[in-house]
């Protein structure tokens, strides 16, 4: 349960067709690409760790809530500006993926922050997605055109 999580050499079929759409999305319409953003909770928090591990240069910010990703790929995503939810007391998964991703990010010197919530289980997005700093927060992440951070 407490196992590291490592990502899979291919993604699955759903992210795979996921990034195709956001691709496609930035390729066709007029995106501000310096302003991407992903966010997900519980499985879509693995998968918002997923996409910042495969595609970083996409993002300006992401929210990974409740979720985990490989430690050893921190490096890739150390230039996105990162803040991660968990509650401390989840029963479904583990709090130790977020913590261990903050702190592989600290050692690379990403971008990171981090929010646990006391006492909370498996639904820290409730106190996270209704708390308006969290997206004032994330509306001022901005890329460069060089793909860095402003």
């Amino acid at each position: 349960n407490t196992k590291e999580y490592r990502m899979r050499e291919t993604p699955t079929s759903y992210l795979r067709m996921a990034m195709e759409i956001v691709e496609d999305a930035m390729k066709r319409y007029p995106v501000d690409c310096s302003r991407v953003y992903v966010m997900g909770i519980s499985m879509g928090g693995y998968a918002t760790w997923e996409l910042l591990q495969r595609r970083p240069e996409w993002f300006a910010g992401a929210l990974p809530c409740c979720g985990g990703g490989d430690v050893t790929l921190a490096e890739r995503m150390k230039d996105v500006a990162i803040w991660v939810f968990h509650g401390e007391v989840d029963s479904v998964v583990p709090v130790c993926r977020s913590r261990s991703m903050v702190e592989a990010l600290k050692r690379v010197g990403g971008n990171i922050t981090y929010r646990e919530y006391p006492k909370t289980n498996h639904n820290a997005w409730t106190p996270t997605f209704t708390d308006d700093t969290v997206f004032d927060w994330l509306w001022k992440q901005k890329r460069s055109a060089k793909g860095g951070k402003d």
